[in-house]
């Protein structure tokens, strides 16, 4: 039996509201696989940088500190502790006191302010995206997938902070940064394996954007 012409105008509005989500929804699964590349990129980058100039970038820390015991803190477990350090480096070296070590410290600093950035896409762009699509339509698949990237949002959002006490992260077993360095510099721990243990969860949420998928309304 043939549909009737009001049938198919009944029928069309709703295919149409189907192709508009698919839409929107292939546009935020691309988003979020150019930034999946990019938090990747930058983590093969600063493996690379870290196996090759580790030793050197926590000597520079040291030598830092050793030369202003009093003014800088003995254990560095901010992001916020990590800038002062890098300051007071390039203090000394103005002063002319010998000290020669800002240099060494600029490519962590350079590593941090482009995950940053790209914290800042993923956050107002992409999830923002994600936030408003899902509320847009009737029924997810999977209705659990929408909690577990809000979580994982949540959790990387406060851990990219840079008041984020990360002394924690240097007993973590499972970051393959934990035995990388030499048991004297064990309190630096927390400071090398915080990059890469971000790059790690973002990677994690960009994957989950791209499993969406939408019921028929």
């Amino acid at each position: 039996m043939e549909a009737t012409d009001t049938e198919t105008t009944e029928r069309t509005p709703t295919r149409s509201r189907l192709q508009q989500r698919l839409h929107e929804l292939y546009a935020l699964k691309t988003h979020s696989k150019a930034l999946l590349k990019r938090f990747n990129r930058l983590y093969v980058e600063y493996e690379d940088w870290f196996n090759r100039h580790r030793q050197s970038f926590l000597d520079a820390i040291k030598c830092t500190q050793l030369a202003v015991t009093t003014l800088l803190p003995r254990d560095i477990t901010t992001m916020r502790h990590f800038r002062a350090v890098r300051r007071m480096a390039m203090r000394l070296e103005k002063a002319g006191l010998g000290v020669y070590c800002s240099e060494r410290l600029d490519d962590m600093l350079s590593f941090w302010e482009t995950f940053c950035e790209l914290i800042e896409e993923l956050s107002d762009s992409l999830m923002a995206d994600v936030r408003s699509f899902a509320d847009s339509v009737t029924r997810m698949y999977d209705p659990q997938l929408q909690t577990e990237m809000d979580l994982l949002h949540q959790l990387l959002t406060l851990q990219s902070s840079e008041e984020f006490d990360f002394g924690d992260l240097r007993s973590s077993q499972h970051t393959l940064y934990t035995y990388r360095i030499m048991l004297c510099d064990y309190s630096f721990q927390g400071l090398v394996s915080l990059l890469p243990n971000l790059l790690r969860l973002a990677a994690r949420l960009c994957h989950l954007v791209t499993r969406m998928t939408v019921e028929k309304e």
